[in-house]
């Protein structure tokens, strides 16, 4: 793993349908498309969906005036593509962290200013499903989904999912924790290639020490075999504090990506990135991943301030 001083990407960013455009990262390649500026929750990543209903409407309309999306120096305007938008294949993703029911009970001081009932699950259970009917995406990355005490994702989300379509990959959070990410795809658009659940906490490693997890997929779309694609989706660490934790299982979860993605010419397939990255937009990760790279050496964390070397090669 290239870890001297610096860490490294070549995130890019391509747009796959008309008026929908799709946060797509993939290593050492230049593709077309926009970026965003900040993260939503949930982050749908659509604009200009005819389908919704007037509420839905009404708020990706108020999100757009709060959270635009900018054009970046990383990809190209999407006039400037040789392929034209007919030949892109077409399809939507949406990213949301559901927050585990778990998680919320016990930290109900983050919540003090909500309505009691809107924190009851059967009522976020609703809105979760009103979202995904609304904005009917053929590819959902959930984080935070509840998997234990009691498994939500059994009682709940694979029985909604399946009776719309969807087929899934998943990975729980190690460390007996209760929740995990999962990948929801509409099984009549795509078939399953091969998947990682990708486990951040390696016991001889000093900064690799919880219990966060990354999920990688690569799909093959039925109509157009010869395309697959990466998905993956990560739910890094919390704690505000830790800005080195998060950059090392961010290098662990783009390692992971690019080989899944990396071909045996040398190219690389789309890929694309999502997740609940507990970053702000100017963070060293969200810097990493939309620059390109990220200088970390001198950096503060904590009470400690970085090295030249964060992890070791031989990871």
């Amino acid at each position: 793993m290239r870890d001297i001083c610096e860490m490294s990407t070549a995130p890019t960013i391509m747009t796959v349908r008309p008026q929908l455009t799709i946060d797509l990262r993939r290593i050492g390649s230049q593709m077309c498309g926009w970026s965003s500026n900040s993260f939503l929750n949930p982050s749908i990543i659509t604009t200009g969906v005819s389908n919704l209903s007037p509420r839905s409407k009404d708020d990706l309309s108020l999100f757009a005036k709060t959270r635009p999306w900018i054009p970046n120096s990383i990809g190209k305007p999407v006039s400037d593509c040789q392929q034209s938008k007919e030949s892109l294949l077409q399809f939507s993703v949406m990213s949301y962290n559901v927050l585990a029911q778990n998680l919320l009970e016990t930290h109900t001081y983050l919540y003090r200013d909500c309505q009691v009932e809107a924190l009851e699950w059967s009522n976020r259970w609703q809105g979760i499903k009103r979202e995904i009917l609304d904005m009917q995406p053929d590819i959902v990355c959930l984080q935070e989904v509840q998997m234990k005490n009691t498994n939500h994702f059994v009682t709940h989300y694979e029985s909604f999912f399946g009776s719309l379509g969807y087929r899934h990959v998943m990975k729980a959070r190690t460390g007996g924790k209760d929740d995990g990410c999962v990948i929801f795809y509409k099984g009549f658009m795509f078939t399953l290639d091969e998947m990682s659940g990708l486990e951040f906490k390696v016991d001889r490693i000093k900064r690799l020490d919880r219990d966060n997890i990354g999920l990688v997929c690569r799909l093959v779309p039925i109509n157009s075999p010869t395309t697959p694609l990466v998905i993956g989706t990560t739910h890094l660490l919390y704690n505000p504090k830790r800005t080195d934790i998060r950059l090392c299982q961010t290098a662990m979860f783009l390692a992971e990506l690019d080989r899944f993605a990396k071909t045996p010419s040398g190219s690389y397939l789309p890929t694309i990135l999502t997740g609940d990255l507990n970053s702000d937009p100017m963070s060293p990760v969200v810097q990493l991943l939309t620059s390109g790279s990220f200088q970390y050496e001198g950096l503060r964390s904590g009470r400690e301030t970085l090295p030249c070397k964060l992890l070791p090669d031989s990871l």
